[in-house]
């Protein structure tokens, strides 16, 4: 099968855009041809050109981008794809309503949230723009099925990972100049408040002087994260360590991950990647969160 994959990626590898990457790889292996849609520039176009997946460069700034349909209904019109699957909110309308417009088949949605849509979007991306829903882990489905998506446009695809890269753990004591009897905790995730690094910065107020707390990662949160951090008197204890290409490598160096989430995570890759990586973990009830441990 001819299979498209569109991810309105953000400029840096989040979850889904490894969801996305892991997913095109294996159904390449498999015999498929795969392509991947998404923004010039992006981590994720990048990286499915270096594993010889062919790329379409389309960007969707918003959800209500009108200015991106003519690029989609063109990419359809010239392609002919057998499966178009749509992964980010902001891709639901758009390159779904072209599909439509372009009378392409094998609409696909997955779903990354715990929510459903409020009546009108269930309508319009449940039954009108889509042929069936993916929900990935049980948690996702539960949520769509009460929110009324009819379990005949739903399926629960539980989501994996591929085995983790074998590399060495980062030095952390060498590179932070830490004494080498510190505990590492850490989080390695967007820098977005509703994954709830302040919930695990004021944590850090309650341990005692030998836990550092590692940051991977960046986004809008960053400075009042930082604010909190020096006003409370934890900048030798919390490293904001900005968004790397090791972070499995830190992962495995970490005494403890961390997965704070304030909101109903629907499959955090992190986890899966901590568990898979022997890591102990510290997870909130949240979401998928409890499902997959």
């Amino acid at each position: 099968m001819k299979i498209l994959q569109i991810g309105s990626s953000l400029h840096h590898s989040g979850g889904i855009e490894k969801y996305i990457l892991q997913l095109s790889h294996g159904l390449q292996q498999i015999g498929h041809d795969v392509h991947i849609s998404a923004p010039p520039g992006s981590w994720l176009l990048r990286k499915a050109r270096e594993i010889g997946i062919t790329g379409h460069s389309l960007r969707i700034w918003h959800q209500h981008d009108i200015f991106g349909l003519n690029p989609h209904r063109k990419l359809f019109r010239n392609e002919h794809f057998d499966v178009v699957n749509a992964h980010f909110s902001r891709d639901y309308l758009v390159p779904t309503l072209a599909a439509r417009m372009e009378k392409q088949k094998g609409i696909v949605i997955t779903r990354h949230m715990c929510h459903c849509w409020p009546h009108l979007r269930r309508w319009m991306y449940g039954t009108l723009l889509s042929d069936h829903i993916i929900g990935v882990s049980q948690a996702v489905g539960k949520a769509m099925r009460e929110g009324g998506i009819h379990s005949s446009r739903l399926s629960v695809v539980l989501s994996g990972i591929d085995p983790p890269p074998e590399v060495l753990p980062v030095k952390l004591a060498e590179e932070l100049r830490l004494p080498s009897d510190t505990v590492y905790i850490g989080v390695v995730s967007r820098l977005v408040i509703e994954k709830g690094h302040l919930f695990l910065l004021k944590a850090m107020l309650h341990t005692n002087c030998r836990v550092c707390c590692l940051i991977v990662g960046d986004g809008e949160e960053r400075k009042r994260l930082e604010q909190f951090t020096r006003e409370n008197g934890l900048e030798e204890r919390v490293k904001f360590m900005g968004w790397r290409e090791d972070s499995d490598a830190i992962m495995r160096a970490l005494d403890v991950v961390v997965v704070p989430s304030l909101w109903e995570e629907a499959c955090s890759l992190s986890l899966l990647e901590a568990m898979a990586a022997s890591r102990p973990l510290i997870v909130t009830h949240s979401g998928g969160n409890a499902e997959l441990v």
